[in-house]
């Protein structure tokens, strides 16, 4: 009997939904798309972040590593990685000297399984570093001492949480026959009333009463002005008679300035005219150094207008969880207790909140803020059944409005920029992915895209939903997001989103935690166990082409575990009409040969059975043709090449019984490019029963 075939040039992605599609697979493990055949490369492994260490310093004694995070500054000239382990955000510091060592930015609480870790954004020069436990951080990078003096870390408080101490001006001593005081007692310097350069405070009018009153405000490194401090105490005192030696002076006033918290580069000091209450900018002192500052500014020299109130208030966010950079402001939530308030700085002024600058969320029903995402013309607010866009700029108001509602997340590390698609994030319903430009459209355009794995989202841990972790490579053309499954408390999954096909694979055996990419595209990852496991396989790794599982060191040795196991199941297939049986003759895979004399084991499975039939172990070879010299082990001289992948196909014939639904697994250890398949089947004129009875 003359059979049917059944090929398949181009296999594509996962699609688990019934009925299935021959043209997608049901499952693919460990694999990627060959950016040259298109077909599925099982070339993938994991490695040490630090190839130069023999173990794996600075991370030996870690455990889980929370966080991650590649700071890209100079054009890769001067690059940091900055990671979180119990509790301590540090930094790996592995540019000098023959050994990595790190140093601590901030310590805080732990964050528990529930919990968001640190959350980081770039602003300008900064890294502003956020933990819901205590003030934000603003790091620097640079300059960066040794590592045995790194105490003076370029790392600061993010703005001003209290107002600034009033200034103290001395009180002028009139009599100038008595001796000039020193230290910190009252004492002032007398100028001529008629100076050539016009200074001098105080009325030149007999008798007449003098009082000025001063203010003080801190300016950051970053430009931004403190709020001001609290009127000073007024300093005061009468014009002597025109019989008074002093007629003829007025007096330059010293007045005693506090000092700034650290990271303060200058102070400005506001001051009233004679007996007036309007405070002016007298001078700003470039440094936090000077204690004393002599005042002769008469009031024709002032400078502008002491700023409003309302301009610069405390730091409105002391433990805030989240932050990112949008239009030139830095935003933050309001902590745990402020969970639906939304802060914003003042342009290019990331410590300066002015008193109004903010949004109330809590007139809708989204929930809490659960991360902050900048993504082209708008940023994206996860709440906890809400995803809000907030749109506009500073100088004309920003605006909030929901885009999804009844759907939240608290997957803040999970969202990525996957260049000409948009920002993608995981929720607690599935994959968002969110493009659109809202210069052009009050509605950005959003779409679920984890419909095709809709059985392996059903089984994400929901209430772990913050540990999902993900990011984009753009060397490998992947969207990778690691989440917790049955029940686990770290991430056990790796869902794999392939934006050219738009379709998915899995990743099983890859101990991630916490995930960012470098400037290259190259994945790193935070190990999700850490030292807490034992032979110690701990810190930061690299998603590679080794083929292997990392390596694990125990007895003082350092030994590389084996690859990770590749698996490609079929989509059950029914050949067209499920009542019909079908008898399958053989299945054949069309692949690239590797080099490697690859194995493959083929399993077949009928009509949704668990079990499987194994089949025989094949090569990846071409049957017809002498093998392929295998990389890494022949030596390649003038009798033996280098040989290119070539395309083959390999068979295995099935002698089976008759079945409605049919479903072949590949799997293996070695190197293999799977491109699609064939099947062969016969169908007979038998049809399923009609129905079980009870």
């Amino acid at each position: 009997m003359r059979g049917t075939k059944i090929d398949v040039t181009n296999l594509g992605g996962v699609d688990e939904r019934q009925p299935q599609q021959k043209q997608f697979a049901d499952s693919i493990t460990n694999m990627r798309i060959d950016p040259f055949t298109g077909g599925w490369d099982s070339r993938i492994g994991y490695e040490k972040f630090l190839v130069k260490e023999s173990a794996f310093d600075p991370w030996g004694s870690d455990n889980r590593i929370d966080s991650i995070y590649y700071w890209n500054k100079r054009g890769g000239a001067l690059d940091q990685l900055v990671y979180e382990t119990g509790g301590s955000i540090k930094v790996c510091h592995d540019w000098q000297g023959p050994q990595a060592s790190s140093f601590t930015l901030l310590t805080s609480t732990t964050p528990v399984s529930t919990s968001t870790t640190a959350y980081y954004t770039e602003f300008g020069r900064w890294l502003i570093i956020t933990t819901g436990d205590g003030q934000p951080l603003k790091y620097a990078g640079w300059p960066i001492p040794p590592a045995t003096q790194a105490t003076n870390i370029p790392k600061y408080n993010l703005g001003f949480p209290v107002r600034p101490h009033p200034p103290r001006p001395r009180q002028p001593e009139t009599d100038p026959s008595k001796p000039r005081p020193t230290g910190g007692s009252e004492n002032s310097l007398f100028v001529r009333n008629n100076n050539t350069r016009g200074q001098g405070l105080g009325s030149k009018n007999a008798e007449d009463t003098n009082n000025f009153i001063y203010k003080v405000s801190f300016v950051s490194n970053t430009g931004s002005e403190s709020p001001l401090s609290d009127e000073s105490r007024p300093a005061e005192w009468t014009t002597a008679g025109e019989a008074s030696p002093t007629f003829s002076y007025i007096f330059a006033i010293a007045v005693e300035i506090p000092r700034g918290p650290r990271g303060t580069v200058a102070r400005r000091l506001y001051r009233t005219s004679n007996n007036e209450s309007t405070f002016y900018l007298i001078d700003e002192v470039k440094n936090n150094v000077d204690e004393v500052y002599h005042d002769v500014r008469r009031f024709n020299t002032f400078g502008s207008l002491e700023p409003a109130p309302t301009a610069s208030v405390e730091f409105p966010a002391i433990n805030a969880r989240f932050c990112a950079t949008f239009q030139s402001c830095l935003f933050l939530d309001g902590g745990e207790a402020e969970d639906t308030r939304l802060y914003y700085s003042n342009p290019l002024k990331p410590d300066q909140f002015s008193a109004l600058d903010f949004m109330e969320l809590g007139n809708t029903k989204g929930g809490g803020i659960r991360g902050l995402i900048n993504y082209f013309n708008f940023l994206v607010v996860l709440r906890e059944r809400s995803i809000d866009v907030v749109i506009g700029t500073y100088s004309t108001g920003f605006k909030i409005s929901p885009i999804l509602q009844g759907i939240g997340s608290t997957a803040a590390n999970s969202a990525a920029i996957i260049p000409d698609l948009g920002v993608v994030f995981a929720t607690y319903n599935g994959v968002y992915l969110l493009s659109g430009n809202m210069e052009y459209s009050d509605t950005p355009k959003i779409q679920k895209i984890s419909d095709p794995i809709k059985k392996k989202w059903k089984r994400v841990n929901k209430d772990q939903l913050t540990r999902a972790a993900g990011c984009y490579s753009s060397k490998y053309r992947e969207y990778h997001l690691y989440v917790c499954t049955y029940g686990s408390s770290i991430p056990n999954l790796g869902l794999i989103f392939h934006p050219d096909s738009m379709t998915w694979s899995f990743r099983e055996g890859f101990p991630v935690s916490c995930v960012d990419t470098d400037q290259q595209g190259n994945i790193l990852f935070g190990h999700n166990e850490g030292a807490a496991v034992s032979p110690v396989q701990a810190g930061v790794q690299v998603i590679s082409g080794l083929r292997q599982t990392g390596s694990t060191f125990a007895d003082d040795t350092l030994t590389p575990n084996g690859a990770p196991t590749f698996t490609i199941k079929s989509p059950w297939l029914d050949f067209g009409d499920a009542q019909v049986k079908k008898k399958v003759r053989h299945v054949a895979v069309h692949l690239y040969t590797t080099g490697k004399g690859a194995t493959l084991q083929m399993k077949i499975r009928k009509d949704f059975t668990y079990s499987a039939d194994d089949m025989a172990t094949h090569t990846a070879e071409r049957p017809e043709y002498a093998s392929q010299q295998v990389y890494d082990v022949t030596l390649l001289d003038g009798t033996k090449t280098w040989e290119d992948n070539l395309i083959t196909t390999v068979r295995w014939d099935v002698y089976d019984a008759s079945c409605s639904h049919f479903q072949w697994e590949l799997t293996g250890t070695d190197d293999v490019i799977i491109v699609g398949y064939e099947i062969l089947f016969t169908a007979n004129q038998t049809k399923m029963v009609k129905g079980k009875n009870p």
